[in-house]
């Protein structure tokens, strides 16, 4: 079974701390605020570790919306 979820920050958090400890696979739909929807004004951007466990600044609207869960850093 895998997750989807949407929704506000603070709940998306939420599900994807309750999947990780039951090791259940995540999908998370990020709803930042987006200025113009092409990636040009960074407005949306949300921290997302890489496979070399950096962290780097991604556009929600251009990257993703969808995220895995365990990618994304929550507590910044």
């Amino acid at each position: 079974p895998t997750i989807y979820a949407c929704g506000p920050h603070g709940m998306l958090s939420a599900v994807a701390k309750i999947a990780a400890n039951y090791e259940v696979p995540t999908q998370i739909a990020m709803e930042n605020r987006m200025g113009c929807a092409m990636g040009v004004c960074l407005g949306c951007v949300c921290p997302v570790r890489t496979g070399d466990d950096t962290i780097e600044y991604q556009r929600v609207c251009t990257e993703g919306p969808v995220f895995n869960a365990t990618d994304i850093v929550w507590d910044v």
